[in-house]
């Protein structure tokens, strides 16, 4: 079972000491969405993966460190906006606001991925347009490392399917029809969210279902 631990972790930006979540252990069994999402137990614990300093705002993994200029980007009006956006979740607005800081610092990959762990704080809640915003900043943050030739996911097209399941997710499912038809012979993973997109099916989906091998790519 994964588990986390609350302890007291001073604030690099402020010095601030508050209460924080850690993950101590994790441990995630079954499959993954196609989006990567893990299975439980891991799953639950997505609350212990970004903190969140109470005094000055400054969110991240670990608060406890900070580089040089992101003080400037808290204090900026942008990132005030979204730490205090009522209409995001508010474990969302905090991988927001994670992102917002990679973003500036040309972090794209983790900024994507912290877009995309918005995203599913906001699925977990039902609140699906919400998600949808975040999946499509998760794109471009992602689309941007990928034309800058830095990879954001391993494996055979796991980077396209991904592209993919965030379009298909948004509701963009034309977009990602397109991603899927572009790349020949494709995986698995990508020809099921071929099939997906065309009956415009949104939901999640997870790897599993695509490795059965039940599905034919769509001509």
């Amino acid at each position: 079972m994964s588990q986390t631990i609350e302890i007291d972790r001073e604030c690099a930006l402020c010095g601030i000491s508050s209460r924080q979540f850690f993950l101590l252990e994790s441990d995630a069994r079954g499959s993954p969405d196609l989006d990567l999402r893990p299975p439980e137990s891991l799953r639950s614990t997505i609350y212990s993966w970004i903190q969140h300093c109470p005094s000055c705002g400054y969110c991240s993994t670990d608060i406890g460190h900070v580089s040089e200029g992101v003080d400037a980007i808290v204090r900026s009006r942008g990132y005030r906006a979204q730490l205090n956006d009522p209409s995001f979740p508010l474990l969302a607005r905090r991988f927001l606001c994670w992102s917002l800081i990679l973003k500036r610092q040309n972090y794209n990959v983790k900024a994507g991925w912290a877009n995309l762990h918005a995203a599913w704080v906001c699925d977990d809640a039902g609140d699906p347009l919400s998600a949808s915003i975040c999946r499509q900043q998760a794109f471009h943050s992602f689309s941007e490392a990928k034309r800058s030739n830095v990879r954001f996911a391993e494996g055979d097209q796991m980077e396209e399917t991904i592209l993919a399941d965030l379009l298909r997710r948004s509701g963009l499912c034309d977009e990602a029809l397109a991603i899927c038809k572009t790349t020949r012979s494709p995986s698995p993973e990508l020809t099921y969210e071929q099939y997906l997109a065309s009956i415009h099916d949104q939901n999640a989906h997870r790897l599993h279902e695509a490795r059965q091998g039940t599905l034919k790519p769509l001509q």
